[in-house]
Order: C-alpha cells, then sequence, then structure tokens
C-alpha cells in the first residue's frame, strides 16, 4: 500500500482496537482500493484517451482535497464492515460445526452440547 493512501486511512477514518480495528481497516482498505481503481480507470472528459489521473499519488491528492467524496465512500465502509463481520461470524461457526456435531450426538440439544464441550468431551 502506498504511502499516500495509508497517510489517507489513518487521518481519514476512525481506528479501533482488537477485532473491531482488522475489521474496520479490512473496510478501509477495500473502499479505498476499489474507488481508487475506478478513479484510475476514468478518462479525462477534457482530453480523449488521457487519464483523469496520472497515477494512484494524484488520485489520493485530489481525495484529500475535496473531503466530499470520502464522506461518500463512509457509507460502503459501513456496508464493508457488516459483511466482513458477518463472514467472520459465518467462519466461526463453520469451523466449529464438527466438534459441536459430535458433542451433540444423534439426540441431544445444544445446551447439553455446550456443556459436554466445556467439560472436555462428555455428556451429562
Amino acid at each position: 500500500m502506498s504511502q499516500a493512501l495509508s497517510f489517507l486511512i489513518v487521518v481519514e477514518f476512525p481506528r479501533r482496537q482488537g477485532v473491531e480495528l482488522g475489521v474496520a481497516n479490512t473496510a478501509v482498505n477495500l473502499v479505498l482500493r476499489s474507488y481508487l481503481a475506478h478513479l484510475a480507470e476514468l478518462e479525462n472528459p477534457l482530453s480523449e484517451g488521457e487519464k483523469l489521473f496520472a497515477d494512484e499519488q494524484a488520485a489520493v491528492s485530489y481525495l484529500s482535497e475535496n473531503k466530499h467524496h470520502l464522506e461518500k465512500l463512509e457509507v460502503n465502509r459501513l456496508r464493508w464492515e457488516l459483511g466482513i463481520g458477518l463472514g467472520l461470524i459465518c467462519g466461526l461457526i463453520l469451523h466449529h460445526r464438527s466438534k459441536l456435531s459430535s458433542a451433540l450426538g444423534e439426540s441431544g440439544t445444544v445446551g447439553e452440547a455446550l456443556c459436554a464441550l466445556s467439560h472436555g468431551g462428555s455428556k451429562g
């Protein structure tokens, strides 16, 4: 990641701690990377065949000077955080599914399974 983009992330978006920090940073990175890729593809309306921004640095500088674009990205960041968070939760459920299934047995309840898991694998 470029220094300019790292600076933009640190300055413009809130910081958090722990897993929340990881989810927030991933969402910010994805949103900004996506938007910068979009900006890199834009053609200059005044000069046919020429890109609007020469490089990533020029696009980041533009975003730094025009904060209203970053405000629009905030909504996308929140959606990405939700999606990433849900993906992590689903991943944890799938990861622990086999342990839960073996602890449940054929006719056990979730409560019995949780009790069994907390007592080293024996029901009751």
